[in-house]
Order: C-alpha cells, then structure tokens, then sequence
C-alpha cells in the first residue's frame, strides 16, 4: 500500500508529539516486565501429588501452575517486543530531531514537546511568525525523511 505525501507528514506529527508519552509507556512497560520476571522467579511449580484430580478431564494444581507459568511467559515475551518497537521508534525519532540544525531542534522541541505555539515560539527564536511556521514545517518535512527514508523521499515534497 503505497502511503500518499500527508501520511508521512502526519505520522511524523504524531512521533513527534506522542514522544513524552512514548518515554512514559517503556518506563511503564518495564515495570511491568520486572513484575512478571520476580513472579516467574518466585513461583514454583511443585512436583504432582499421585491420587490427585486424574482421570477426571480435569487440571491438577501442578498442571494449572504450568498453564499459568506459561501464559505469564507468554505475556512477557508481548511485553517485551511492544517495549523493543517503541524504544526503536523512540531511538529513530530521536536521531532524526539531532540531525537537525540546533534551531530547528529548538524549534520542534518548542512547538512538540513544550506545546508552544507559532507566535510564541517566533519570539523565543526572534523569527518572523511566517519564518517561524515555514521552518517548523520543513524540519517536520525532513524528520519524515529521516524516519522513513526511501520511502518517503518521493512522497515527502521540496525540502529546503
């Protein structure tokens, strides 16, 4: 499926402004993996009991130790995958931002992170507010560019 040019420029919007929230959610996440590793190492499954449940098509408490062993693995084995894509989305979108010229870095920190808006962000950097709008727009451009690369290139129009 071949993305059309505002794609790129609205994902990359999103990055941007979800990046607080993405540093939250890997924090929250590995609390969450550390959790499930001390109940893993906590948590033994005891030897079976002869006499105990069989025959009856039902689960004994060793066999329902086991099952809850493996689904909590199976949950941490989830968890850990989502916390490696985002911190790779993270690592991306933080190199595209340091590639920037340091203005532009100020700018996209200012406008995304800070919630500052055009007006206010044309007098911190003493910009005109049409420089100001024109240059957050192109670092935008070229951050979409440094994330999705060839891509993107075609899609993502002139960027100065």
């Amino acid at each position: 499926m071949e993305r059309e040019y505002n794609d790129y420029l609205q994902l990359t919007r999103k990055y941007l402004r979800n990046y607080s929230i993405y540093l939250e959610a890997v924090e929250n996440l590995t609390r969450r993996l550390r959790d499930i590793e001390v109940e893993l190492g906590t948590v033994s499954i005891s030897s079976p009991v002869f006499g105990e449940g069989g025959g009856k098509g039902e689960l004994t408490s060793v066999e329902r130790a086991a099952d809850r062993r493996i689904e909590r693995r199976d949950q941490y084995n989830e968890l850990f995958e989502q916390r490696k894509r985002l911190r790779r989305q993270i690592q991306t979108t933080r190199n595209a931002i340091d590639a920037l010229p340091k203005e532009e870095q100020e700018a996209l920190k200012l406008f995304f992170f800070e919630n500052k808006n055009h007006e206010a962000i044309s007098r911190v950097l003493h910009w005109s507010l049409r420089t100001c709008q024109r240059r957050v727009n192109d670092a935008v451009r070229k951050v979409a560019l440094m994330i999705f690369g060839e891509e993107a290139t075609q899609a993502v129009a002139f960027v100065r």
